[in-house]
């Protein structure tokens, strides 16, 4: 799914975490965010970062899934990623842990 450009981080990670299939169970999945922040010293910053999220609650034969495409998938996106995040649970993507 293609979010607005204009989406901020929570929203980004309420769709995240809020995805269900057809039986209403989590799921897993991976995403690109084009985050805009500044840093400490008053720097304008942008950055991509690379979001693998496999919840803790999906099944094992799932979890392994992501974690052995992870890299590849990655690679295929080419060289413009700065962060990777891999996030087993909402907790993981706080965005203080992020920035």
């Amino acid at each position: 799914e293609k979010g607005d450009w204009e989406t901020p981080w929570d929203d980004f990670v309420d769709n995240l975490s809020s995805a269900k299939d057809e039986k209403g169970k989590p799921l897993g999945a991976y995403a690109v965010f084009d985050m805009e922040f500044e840093t400490l010293d008053g720097r304008e910053q942008q950055k991509l970062v690379f979001v693998a999220y496999t919840p803790d609650s999906l099944p094992v034969k799932q979890r392994m899934l992501y974690g052995s495409t992870r890299e590849s998938f990655k690679s295929e996106l080419g060289s413009g990623i700065h962060y990777t995040v891999q996030a087993s649970s909402i907790d993981d993507l706080d965005l203080d842990r992020i920035v």
